[in-house]
């Protein structure tokens, strides 16, 4: 099935003791407005595996970039193909989400920078 749109952004994310930041296109990414929706995590996103960090995280960026309902339907399949690959600590990546007419995406990563020993 070929998409019928194509959605290309970039994630980085930093993360040492003290705080964690991600930011999608270059804007500071919060989970307040995903945290309405969905509750996974409250205290925060993480990234670099399967839980409920990542899954805030990956339903927060969804929602800047696609709708509400696309977002919510797929979230569990971004944070699978994209923030489970990346490193924990830091990472800069460029990803492809590419959305199909019966409301799926499937999601890339197209271009990686990733020192998982920078905040150590």
């Amino acid at each position: 099935m070929k998409p019928s749109k194509k959605i290309v952004a970039f994630l980085s994310a930093y993360a040492d003791k003290e705080k964690r930041e991600v930011f999608l296109n270059e804007k500071l990414l919060l989970p307040e407005k995903s945290l309405k929706l969905v509750n996974h995590s409250p205290t925060g996103f993480a990234w670099g595996y399967g839980g409920s960090g990542p899954a805030q995280m990956a339903l927060a960026i969804l929602l800047e970039l696609l709708p509400q309902e696309t977002a919510l339907k797929n979230y569990q399949i971004f944070k699978e193909k994209i923030l489970v690959q990346v490193e924990p600590h830091f990472f800069e990546i460029q990803f492809q989400i590419s959305i199909f007419e019966d409301g799926t995406i499937d999601a890339v990563i197209v271009k990686s920078e990733e020192n998982e020993g920078r905040n150590s």
